[in-house]
């Protein structure tokens, strides 16, 4: 038995690796009366929450412990009977649980010790609440023609502008400045892993030129947001001038809402298509761990316009779905001052656009990273890869030898791995 167990166990692990959760999103157009539904669905949802959020942190003070998704499932139908919530009878169960579920998982996260920890969960109030629900054990059964079936709501207009896979299992309602959309989640099969690496690029974000690649090609930043601003300082502007609370206050609210919900959708397209061609037509693709943060602090709106940690974590995640590989190098790596034909530190302030370096090279600053993150990138990548060696178009080749070697920017770096 316990063999058998054990094997599940690796199978379970194998399926996992093999597999990759996507989301796919669709628009729904509810009727007046299912969208009030919606409302009351997304309302106890984040009733659910802030009940449960203050048990949890009742029963920190007093022993230090929580209760977590077990006991907190198990007394949702005492809570349905009680007289004051008799209304939870008209949700579906699975979103309550699904709640309780999201709350056990972000009180664990925030204890966790790691870089990514996240914050002790907050309250979440009607104000400021974008209205969203989630629904477990669902299947394809749900969809019908040009509708979808939802639990205690019945059929409801959705546009299947792509086709969906049928094996999903969970589902999310959400709304976005008034308009209702539904994203499943699904598990798709990853593309076979590329053993032979033929092509390496380097990317160096920037402001200016959203991305410059160690191929001295540069994509410009669209820049969405600024193109927007006086569109969104006028609403902002007849926003101040109505009353708040009042119908007029609320109109206005949705149409600043809308405008942000433009931009945003403007700049993730924008994204998807860039960081699909850079993960399509290369094999590595060597970044630089950009801390974000500090950098908000003193140009917060050109940093958040360009989007860069959305990029990365679009190339990273798509890199993994097609068997691509990311190589990311240290953010402390001198990308910038590094010459990247003799290897020489040389100094030079933010104005300074040029490299110019005694040895004669003259190039781009954005490009002279690129290349450096590229080198150092292969170099990085070969460390953590076992019996892993640099071939160059020009016939050289290199395996565990990790002292700097700079590639020139006319060489073509292959990676082959010798397992196979």
């Amino acid at each position: 038995m316990f063999i058998l167990r054990k094997n599940e166990k690796y199978i379970k692990l194998f399926i996992n690796t093999c597999m990759r959760q996507l989301k796919y999103s669709y628009r729904i157009y509810p009727n007046k009366e299912q969208e009030a539904k919606l409302n009351q669905f997304c309302g106890a949802q984040r009733f659910i929450w802030n009940h449960f959020l203050c048990l949890e942190m009742e029963q920190y003070k007093l022993d230090g412990t929580f209760r977590f998704s077990h006991k907190n499932i198990t007394s949702l139908p005492k809570m349905k009977n009680m007289e004051n919530l008799l209304w939870l009878k008209d949700i579906p169960s699975t979103s309550l649980q699904q709640t309780l579920l999201y709350l056990d998982k972000a009180l664990k996260h925030s204890f966790r010790k790691t870089s990514s920890k996240k914050g002790f969960p907050k309250f979440k109030k009607k104000k400021y609440y974008q209205g969203s629900f989630s629904l477990a054990m669902v299947n394809d059964k749900m969809i019908i023609g040009s509708h979808i079936k939802l639990p205690k709501i019945g059929k409801v207009k959705i546009k299947l502008h792509r086709k969906l896979p049928s094996d999903f299992k969970s589902c999310q309602v959400k709304q976005k400045a008034n308009k209702w959309f539904i994203v499943f989640t699904v598990k798709v099969n990853k593309h076979k892993t590329v053993n032979k690496i033929q092509k390496v690029i380097g990317l160096d974000f920037n402001s200016k030129d959203i991305v410059v690649n160690s191929n001295d090609c540069s994509t410009t930043n669209p820049k969405f947001f600024v193109k927007s601003k006086q569109r969104i300082k006028k609403l902002n502007r007849q926003l101040s001038k109505k009353q708040k609370g009042s119908n007029n206050y609320k109109k206005q609210s949705l149409k600043l809402a809308q405008n942000h919900v433009h931009v945003a959708n403007q700049r993730k397209d924008f994204l998807d298509k860039l960081s699909y061609d850079i993960v399509s037509n290369n094999d590595l693709i060597c970044l630089e761990d950009l801390n974000i943060k500090p950098m908000q602090s003193f140009n917060g709106r050109m940093v958040q316009d360009a989007g860069w940690s959305m990029l990365r974590s679009m190339i990273e995640y798509k890199a993994d779905l097609y068997g691509k590989h990311v190589s990311v190098i240290n953010q402390y790596f001198p990308s910038t001052k590094l010459c990247s034909a003799c290897g020489t530190i040389v100094n030079k302030s933010l104005r300074q656009r040029q490299h110019n370096c005694n040895c004669g090279l003259c190039i781009s600053r954005d490009l002279n990273a690129a290349i450096n993150i590229k080198n150092e990138g292969i170099k990085v990548f070969i460390n953590n890869k076992v019996g892993t060696t640099l071939i160059y178009a020009c016939g050289d080749t290199k395996g565990d030898d990790k002292t700097p070697s700079p590639v020139s920017m006319n060489q073509e770096a292959h990676v082959a791995l010798a397992n196979g």
